[in-house]
């Protein structure tokens, strides 16, 4: 995987990702605390949620999370500064949390971009350090 340096970015490119609507299960809403709104399908969990404050509150059962079919979680909502939060969580692969992950955003991005009828996007990480991207899609690719 190649890494491109922008003056103090770093950007890589990811194939795009997109889920297909499921129900959220009682297993997903148990270990989330919460029922989303929507919920997808891709390669892990995308959970959608009301806001960004729902997302940040959010305090999961990681051993519940670990169950689940797929490897991961990814709880997602509109944002107010950014378009959209999110938080992932891996707990089947031995990471309750992960606090900037590109996989995610190949799920993400996509999401988003049809939602609020965009190419480039912007999003932070829910967790107490703020990480911030930018995302940009061209065609089948997201370059993070």
């Amino acid at each position: 995987m190649r890494v491109l340096r922008e003056e103090d970015r770093l950007s890589l490119n990811f194939p795009i990702q997109r889920g297909t609507r499921c129900e959220s299960s009682e297993a997903l809403i148990d270990g989330l605390g919460v029922e989303p709104i929507e919920c997808y399908r891709p390669s892990e969990y995308l959970a959608l949620l009301g806001t960004s404050t729902d997302v940040a509150g959010l305090v999961p059962d990681f051993r519940v999370l670990e169950a689940l079919d797929l490897h991961g979680v990814i709880v997602t909502a509109h944002g107010e500064s950014k378009d959209f939060v999110s938080r992932f969580f891996a707990p089947k692969s031995g990471i309750d949390e992960d606090p900037a992950t590109g996989s995610a955003h190949c799920t993400l991005s996509p999401y988003w971009a049809d939602k609020l009828g965009k190419d480039i996007l912007t999003a932070t990480f829910c967790i107490t350090i703020k990480i911030n991207m930018y995302l940009l899609i061209h065609y089948n690719i997201i370059q993070i």
